[in-house]
């Protein structure tokens, strides 16, 4: 009996998909053969990234090489590891805050960490009785007690009809270059 192919495992895959390392959210194609990605290119959308992206988002994939966390773990005092389902460790997590003190408890944001999640960790720790949040980069002095006060005021594509655009502290070049070349046009 011949052994018959379901797939073809040579051809590339393509999925549409929404960048999330740029804050845009630039439409993106990624393209896969078999379990690994191969590339990732833009996707055309006029009102958001045209048919551009960051050099960051295209050679993101590379990180898809490396072992990454796909399931939660939990070592125990010996040292051994053990797999857990999710709901398990949300329920250790749970059973962990409930015994501590909202004194007791601080929460760190590192650079990378977008505002969204920020704001969320933040909300997260206040309901906790927490109020101290550490962070390497100035996102906890920013004003975020409502989304309005840190999202664009407009479309990106009505960027290109903006009159002035003032930026405190950032370089459009390398934090944001899909908004960047909106800016540009």
């Amino acid at each position: 009996m011949p052994y018959t192919f379901t797939a073809r495992p040579w051809e590339l895959k393509t999925t549409y998909s929404i960048d999330v390392l740029d804050g845009v959210g630039s439409n993106i194609e990624v393209n896969n053969r078999g379990g690994e990605v191969m590339r990732i290119l833009p996707r055309l959308n006029e009102e958001i990234n045209q048919d551009w992206i960051s050099d960051k988002t295209r050679h993101a994939f590379d990180g898809l090489k490396k072992q990454r966390l796909s399931f939660p773990i939990l070592k125990s005092q010996d040292g051994q590891v053990k797999e857990l389902r999710w709901e398990e460790a949300m329920n250790l997590i749970r059973d962990k805050f409930e015994g501590v003190k909202g004194s007791e408890i601080a929460g760190f944001v590192g650079r990378f960490a977008d505002i969204e999640s920020t704001c969320a960790l933040r909300d997260l720790l206040h309901r906790l009785g927490c109020e101290k949040i550490e962070s390497s980069s100035i996102a906890p002095k920013v004003n975020i007690n409502l989304r309005s006060e840190y999202l664009f005021n407009s479309k990106i594509a009505g960027i290109e009809d903006t009159d002035y655009i003032l930026m405190v502290g950032c370089n459009i070049r390398t934090e944001a270059p899909v908004l960047n070349a909106r800016i540009r046009k």
